[in-house]
């Protein structure tokens, strides 16, 4: 039998995904947001390695071999792990939740590379979380051309980033997340913005976008003044 989903509260949950390629700014700006709005920025990637180092964890063997592969792994894991985390939020007062789908690829020698496709990655992923969980309220899109990406990935200067495994990773990134984009566009759920500006042009844009959430409005009109 399926486990309920977080009623009564989850008709009065703001759940919200963030989507881009590796070196769009998802993370960072979602930090941002955190410190300004009351919302939860919820990392994918620092559930899946916290599960991951919890004594007697029985996925620990499972995350730690798909950080391995490089794959995120079971949607009932990944979702399992965001509706414990949301509930307990969820249950303490939390309303809204920004989900960043960022997380760790372990090497051979666990050296760390970092995956930023966002979340949901693909409609697999999105049908298990809006059952399980609740139904996004929008998709937030960081768009970015191709070029812009291997520039900020670049400079980083770690061995994975040289550009041909740069092309490949925004390929992937293309190739398992057009189908969510193209369905969030198609039901009117779909928050794009132009993520080739700078950091600080694409946070007023972002909270501009977040404001529209009635319970956050207040505190946008609050910074707008510089309250």
């Amino acid at each position: 039998m399926t486990e309920p989903k977080l009623i009564p509260t989850s008709e009065e949950l703001i759940l919200i995904g963030m989507l881009g390629g590796p070196g769009a700014g998802k993370s960072s700006q979602c930090r941002l947001l955190a410190q300004v709005f009351e919302v939860e920025h919820v990392s994918v990637g620092d559930l899946l390695r916290a599960e991951m180092n919890r004594e007697g964890s029985q996925h620990a063997a499972i995350i730690r071999g798909n950080m391995m592969e490089g794959t995120i792994g079971p949607k009932e894991l990944t979702v399992g792990l965001l509706k414990s985390h949301i509930r307990q939020r969820a249950e303490q007062g939390m309303r809204v939740f920004i989900i960043d789908g960022k997380y760790t690829h372990l090497t051979l020698f666990y050296s760390t590379l970092t995956l930023q496709p966002g979340f949901p990655r693909n409609l697999l992923q999105l049908q298990h979380f809006e059952v399980e969980v609740g139904a996004f309220k929008w998709l937030i899109y960081l768009d970015c051309p191709e070029e812009t990406l291997i520039q900020r990935l670049l400079p980083r200067g770690r061995f994975d980033d040289g550009v041909e495994t740069i092309r490949g990773r925004l390929r992937t990134f293309r190739m398992i997340t057009s189908e969510v984009i193209e369905y969030f566009q198609m039901v009117g759920r779909l928050k794009a913005l132009n993520g080739d500006q700078t950091m600080a042009t694409v946070h007023e844009q972002l909270t501009g976008v977040v404001s529209e959430v009635a319970e956050l409005r207040q505190t946008y009109e609050l910074v707008q003044k510089g309250l």
